[in-house]
């Protein structure tokens, strides 16, 4: 007899007393656990409307495939906590309070509407929710049980929420605080999870860093907007969640996402009276980013297969990142550069003013020498591009300037380009300037030296950089999986917040957040 665990209620049985039942999307659950629900937990598709099937070899196959692992959320004694006497925030579905956990604060989310007999039913759907770790997620720590509701222990946020700090983000800000809310909203979608209610407000910033909640309360959710009529929250909803014509997946959420992304980048309120009369999408100015605008027209398409993806958006804003971030050091650098020229002008200026008048008319008639500044070569470099320059040991290069972390440029054989100063041993030497040419110089005895890490290939090896995983995460396409405790090697670092590196002889990215330095 075949053994079948259901991954909500981990009972083991056999399959002639409890069959498994498959949902649409293939997921499973027991059928004593469906008598629970009216939707599937992993997909929340409806069981009304789906053709369940019962077949074990697909199970198998799906179960393996899946491996599906659920934690039970802890129940936390009341007399743990210290509650504060009045909420801080109240809202339609909740009253929510500051409250202090062995040593530390959290918020307390009381539920307002709440059917007690449904109690266990929405403890198995925050069960789906609990142990989910992500930077951009808000954490769930358990709950408590009231006479009559039911409260959630979750992560304290006194900078607010996206709503308050909109009209304030920089454009900077802008770009990070929306790779943070697709990078959470994507880690929910791979979890199974849908959110289905994502707007500004349940969006909360800790650390300065956008975080999503409510997630797990998308039923609840339902509940107030099937009783009330559309507000200016249910602009974010996706069409077919408000009208119930046909199931939905997590294209609803691409939807809710595609107006906060309009939101953060136009700072612009929408105008829900217009909205709800009308049915017209806010107008996108022409000065708003433009990829960015053709996918946030596509995103909140009425028709969910209209609607493109996260990683589209996700894309288009890591590259919005890059450019901003090589925009910033040019801006750096020439900033430098100009402050350098300046100073080093007022430097020789001051020097030459001390000089007697007949003095400095006589050298500057007689001379005919100058001062440079040279680099020999320790160590062989390998340009990774064509603004670096590419040299061996022993050959001599001239320093034009220098630059920020170690850098300057430099030249050699009549091209210019960006050189690592610690691969050379500087020196300075009097050039006549009328009778002046390239010449190769004695080549040093190598040494080694504390390197840095540089973008290119290069004969000297530093260091290896580990880090140690503090969070578990599955990667796809090219993305390395780990679990907590694994070290990595690094590979090349990059400021989108994905890194490469070699785990177990696999080489792939992972999200440099994930980790912590050893």
């Amino acid at each position: 007899m075949e053994s079948i665990v259901c991954p909500i209620c981990f009972e083991t049985f056999s399959n002639e007393k409890k069959p498994i039942i498959i949902c649409e999307q293939g997921h499973t659950i027991c059928q004593i656990c469906l008598k629970e629900m009216d939707s599937c937990p992993f997909c929340r598709s409806s069981f009304e409307n789906s053709k369940l099937i019962i077949n074990r070899p697909l199970l198998s196959i799906i179960e393996e495939m899946q491996k599906i692992s659920i934690k039970t959320i802890p129940v936390i004694p009341l007399e743990e906590l210290e509650i504060e006497s009045q909420p801080f925030q109240i809202s339609d579905l909740s009253y929510i309070y500051k409250a202090k956990w062995r040593n530390s604060f959290f918020a307390l989310k009381k539920l307002r509407t709440f059917d007690i007999e449904k109690k266990d039913k929405f403890k198995n759907e925050l069960n789906l929710i609990f142990g989910l770790n992500h930077p951009n997620l808000v954490q769930v720590h358990g709950i408590f049980e009231f006479e009559n509701s039911i409260g959630i222990l979750m992560d304290l946020s006194e900078e607010g929420n996206l709503k308050d700090k909109i009209a304030n983000l920089s454009f900077e800000d802008s770009v990070n605080f929306s790779i943070g809310i697709v990078q959470g909203l994507a880690f929910l979608h791979r979890n199974a999870i849908i959110h289905r209610f994502l707007k500004p407000e349940n969006i909360l910033i800790l650390k300065n860093q956008p975080r999503i909640t409510d997630f797990g309360l998308s039923k609840l959710y339902q509940q107030e907007s099937d009783k009330k009529s559309l507000t200016f929250s249910n602009v974010y909803i996706a069409p077919e969640i408000l009208q119930h014509k046909y199931s939905f997946d997590t294209s609803c959420d691409i939807y809710s996402l595609s107006f906060i992304l309009y939101q953060i980048f136009s700072k612009e309120k929408l105008d829900a009276e217009k909205f709800i009369s009308e049915q017209k999408k806010p107008i996108i100015s022409n000065n708003f980013p433009r990829d960015l605008a053709q996918l946030i027209q596509k995103g909140w398409s009425n028709d969910p297969k209209n609607r493109c993806s996260l990683n589209d958006f996700l894309k288009c804003l890591e590259e919005m990142r890059s450019l901003l971030n090589q925009k910033n050091i040019e801006d750096e650098k020439k900033s430098k550069s100009q402050t350098g020229e300046f100073f080093g002008s007022i430097i020789e200026f001051e020097r030459d003013e001390k000089k007697p008048e007949s003095l400095r008319r006589k050298e500057k008639k007689h001379s005919k020498k100058s001062k440079k500044i040279f680099g020999f070569a320790k160590l062989d470099f390998q340009s990774p591009n064509q603004t670096h320059l590419t040299f061996s040991i022993g050959e001599k290069i001239e320093i034009l300037k220098i630059l920020q972390d170690g850098w300057g440029e430099g030249l050699l054989d009549g091209k210019v380009g960006l050189i690592p100063l610690n691969f050379l041993e500087i020196i300075e030497e009097e050039i006549d300037q009328k009778n002046w040419k390239p010449r190769s110089g004695p080549k040093p005895v190598q040494v080694k030296i504390p390197p840095k890490i540089f973008p290119a290939k290069v004969l000297y090896r530093p260091p290896k950089l580990k880090m140690r995983a503090i969070l578990d995460f599955k990667g796809e396409n090219g993305e390395l999986s780990f679990e907590v405790g694994d070290i990595v090697e690094v590979i090349e670092k990059d400021d989108s917040g994905w890194w490469k590196g070699m785990l177990n002889g696999v080489t792939g990215v992972f999200p440099n957040s994930f980790f912590e330095k050893i």
